[in-house]
């Protein structure tokens, strides 16, 4: 694993639970953590891939300060450290993925297909310069499988076939790969096919809509020239009939096409890297197919598009980096009613959004310390067209907002800089410090700009207001710092992190003051509130981290924990949807061919809600899980486990509101946690 990075990057395996899980098996959690960066917890590494059957996104849980925010099944939000959304660059197979949904019902991670999905990293601390182009809040990467080359000269084959189920929801997955190589040339391709039913909560009620189905598939292929590896991958994306309650709508379908050529090239001074990435994505919601709605003059559909091109482009040896990367996008979104012709709201036209940045990271070691300092320029454009809405010329609030929109303004620009530095501290008695200061900024996002009429397009806020946008608004700068600490010894290691940072011009949305549009929003949309997205301050502190401890050669002991604050610096309010307090602690057994592991994970009250957003405090509550695998044989593996083992009933303070009116959960009631589930999945290889 560390020969795909550099010398610095020094692999420490913790072996959390003391087993080797099967590459692709399909599960809730994973389980092996591996920490790279010469013990500074520079960077986690989610594992030999025992994924979630519903969502990628799930298994960041087991990182310590990341969590996600859950709008479905599909529809997992990264967040770390109480920050996300766009504030975290998320990407999948390090390609910067933009996906076409205005309320992100299609997140980066929902396009990293489970069955070639090899690692889940995340950054923990301050995210480094080279991670992405938007780190303020974090950096999240998936690692794709790619075509193998072959040793010698004869064409081989090997492949994998993966077989999943979870009661819960009835959850199937069926998948398969295959790779065919040579010594110069190989080519993989790949299936991954997943279906479920509505999902049941811990107390008995369906949560109506949550089934879906998906299919994405593929290819990657790679080819030798000289010293150097030339790549084109392409994946496919098919999702469809999958229900979000806590949003206004549901996923009718979601098609996406994405491409990418990359190479990699060795020089005598350095290793050159660069890939070339294009995405299209067609995405059609609506608020009636997939739950009940009588009021046919109230039904919606909403037709969005999206693509993109992305590039990046670095040259690396051990102490130095010098890249550049970017990428440009443009959004469609067309609000319609197939009960009503005359229905039209162009919600966003054409809005084009680019980000083009270079950045540097240099090291070097003074005696036993080791100093690191990044620097990243940028530069952020964004404009739209013109907006139209069928009631512009007979509703005088409608027609002033479609003028305000189109007179305004709309082409803004931003020129921001990130910068790090990192002081790695020579080890003393085993323990190790690393201090991490960094200034982050980060640009609107198109709908905190572009959101001209009162609507719940939010990139997945889910708090039930409907927003504003606001072309005036200004970059987000957050000033960090992170103070990080690893105790290690042979049978047992302690990672810590203490981290604060205070964020000026934070962008959040506000009380909105027009009553005509308050009136208007009431009307139309039956919300009492509008939001318009504004800057103030914020502050963000609190600590996170783990601890393992080898009891024996077959028994050993793990625990994470983490805790946020989140709040605002400008008055007496508390920052939307953080996570609370929250950490597990893991007993495993490892025999032969058998291993076990029991986790039982404890969550704090969340009493420290946001007033703004009508956020609903939670209680503590704790559950089991329990899970193993069994190596039948060399090629044959059993991966098992009981999802919430007592089938206790407890509500997330990351799950949002439901937003269904006919469903035995009420309207705007936090959504519950799901019933017992006992999965197995099966991995053959050949």
């Amino acid at each position: 694993m560390t020969s795909h990075y550099p010398k610095l990057y020094q692999a420490i395996l913790l072996g959390l639970f003391s087993y080797s899980v099967s590459p692709l098996a399909v599960a809730d959690d994973i389980e092996t953590i591996t920490v790279l960066g010469e013990k500074s917890t520079e960077k986690v590494t989610l594992v030999d891939n025992e994924v979630s059957v519903h969502d990628i996104a799930d298994n960041l849980l087991m990182i310590p300060g990341a969590n996600v925010n859950k709008n479905g099944a599909l529809t997992g939000i990264v967040q770390y450290r109480g920050l996300y959304g766009d504030r975290i660059a998320t990407k999948v197979g390090g390609q910067t993925i933009i996906g076409a949904g205005p309320n992100a019902m299609d997140p980066p991670l929902s396009y990293s297909p489970n069955i070639i999905t090899e690692n889940v990293i995340a950054y923990r601390g301050i995210a480094p310069i080279t991670a992405g182009i938007e780190t303020l809040g974090g950096s999240v990467d998936t690692v794709l499988r790619q075509a193998t080359l072959q040793q010698g000269s004869t064409i081989a084959a090997q492949g994998i076939v993966l077989l999943g189920y979870q009661s819960n929801a009835n959850a199937q997955q069926q998948a398969g790969a295959i790779n065919i190589a040579s010594d110069n040339f190989a080519t993989l391709v790949y299936v991954d096919r997943k279906k479920a039913n509505h999902q049941e909560a811990a107390d008995g009620r369906d949560i109506i809509p949550s089934a879906y189905t998906k299919i994405q598939s593929g290819l990657d292929t790679r080819f030798n020239v000289a010293d150097s590896v030339y790549g084109f991958s392409y994946h496919y994306n098919d999702t469809h009939d999958a229900g979000t309650p806590a949003l206004p709508m549901d996923i009718d379908f979601i098609y996406g096409h994405r491409l990418k050529i990359d190479g990699v090239h060795s020089l005598k001074s350095g290793e050159l890297n660069w890939h070339l990435g294009y995405m299209d994505a067609d995405h059609k919601m609506d608020n009636f197919k997939h739950r009940i709605n009588l009021m046919t003059m109230k039904h919606r559909v909403n037709h969005a598009q999206s693509n993109s091109i992305s590039f990046n482009i670095n040259w690396q040896n051990d102490d130095l980096t010098i890249g550049a990367d970017g990428y440009q996008s443009t959004h469609d979104s067309v609000i319609s009613n197939p009960n009503n012709m005359m229905f039209n709201v162009v919600n966003f036209n054409d809005v084009k959004d680019s980000k083009f940045s270079f950045y540097t990271q240099w090291q070097t070691r003074l005696d036993q310390h080791l100093i690191k300092f990044g620097i990243r320029a940028k530069h952020i454009s964004a404009d739209a067209d013109k907006v139209n809405h069928h009631m512009a010329m007979m509703n005088p609030t409608v027609s002033g907002l479609v003028q305000q929109f189109n007179q305004a303004d709309r082409s803004q620009s931003d020129t921001n800089l990130d910068m790090t530095f990192d002081w790695l501290f020579p080890e003393v008695n085993n323990v190790q410090f690393m201090l991490s200061i960094a200034q982050k900024q980060r640009a609107p996002s198109y709908q905190e700009r572009y959101l001209w009429l009162p609507m719940e397009a939010t990139a997945g806020l889910a708090d039930g207001n409907t927003y504003l946008g606001n072309t005036t608004l200004d970059s987000e700068t957050a000033r960090q710092v992170n103070l990080g600490l690893t105790y290690q010894q042979t049978s047992h290691i302690i990672t810590a992190d203490i981290f604060y940072s205070d964020i000026k011009d934070y962008i959040q949305g506000i009380e909105n003051s027009d009553m005509a549009i308050n009136m208007f929003a009431n009307m139309m949309m039956n919300s009492d509130k509008v939001l318009k997205f504004s800057n103030l301050d914020a502050e963000l502190y609190g600590f996170d981290g783990y601890w393992s401890y080898q009891l024996n050669s077959r028994w050993q002991l793990a625990s994470s924990i983490s805790y946020v604050r989140g709040k605002r610096s400008d008055i007496s309010d508390n920052l939307y949807r953080v996570a609370p307090l929250n950490g597990y602690v893991a007993l495993s057994y490892q025999h032969s061919d058998v291993s076990i592991t029991a986790r039982i994970h404890g969550v704090g009250a969340q009493n420290n809600v946001s007033t703004l957003n009508r956020e609903q405090k939670t209680s503590g509550y704790g559950y089991i899980d329990l899970l193993g695998q069994y190596q039948v044989s060399r090629d044959l593996t059993l991966d098992f486990g009981i999802k919430n083992l007592t089938d206790r009933q407890y509500t997330s303070h990351l799950s949002a509101y439901n937003r269904v009116a006919v469903s035995k959960i009420a309207m705007k009631e936090r959504l519950p946690s799901n019933a017992r589930s006992l999965w197995l999945s099966a991995n053959y290889q050949f």
